[in-house]
């Protein structure tokens, strides 16, 4: 697998009341080559985020602590970590409304592992560009600051110039 070289440092994080759930995904996770961490419960996820470097947060919407709606808020307020939301109840909500809450994906219960790795791939390339792209922005930013400083600088010697003269 070789495409799993590129991510293999990343770490993705299952939510899911559910001990079935959370093993299955779980299993196709690191069966692809990622690490997995998993967790029971909201507070639980919140405690592994702390702990550990997690890239991607996959978390079922209804659970009895709070709603994984809930937890996306908190994920995305404190911790930088992509949402990837979970429901059996999709009458019950919508993608764009999950999109525009701050998930990075809404995938409906239940699922098959091939879709759901394919759209955890898709989240770890969009993070890592966006990554490549904030590197990017950033040097940008320093060369200006360069350029800035060397423009003053020989702004500072064509006035010492024409004032000397």
């Amino acid at each position: 697998m070789q495409e799993s070289a590129f991510f293999e440092k990343e770490a993705i994080l299952v939510v899911d009341d559910d001990p079935a759930i959370r093993k299955v995904l779980q299993a196709g996770i690191q069966m692809w080559g990622l690490r997995c961490y998993s967790a029971e419960s909201p507070g639980k996820a919140l405690e592994l985020l702390s702990e550990n470097n997690i890239d991607v947060v996959v978390a079922d919407i209804k659970m009895p602590e709070m709603s994984g709606i809930e937890l996306c808020h908190i994920i995305k307020k404190e911790f930088d970590a992509d949402v990837v939301v979970m429901t059996g109840y999709v009458e019950d909500f919508n993608y764009e409304d999950i999109i525009q809450q701050g998930a990075s994906d809404f995938i409906q219960k239940p699922v098959r592992i091939a879709e759901f790795i394919a759209r955890l791939k898709r989240v770890l390339a969009e993070r890592a560009g966006r990554a490549k792209l904030k590197n990017a922005l950033e040097e940008v930013r320093l060369n200006l600051d360069k350029f800035q400083r060397a423009m003053e600088g020989f702004v500072e010697a064509i006035s010492v110039a024409v004032e000397m003269r």
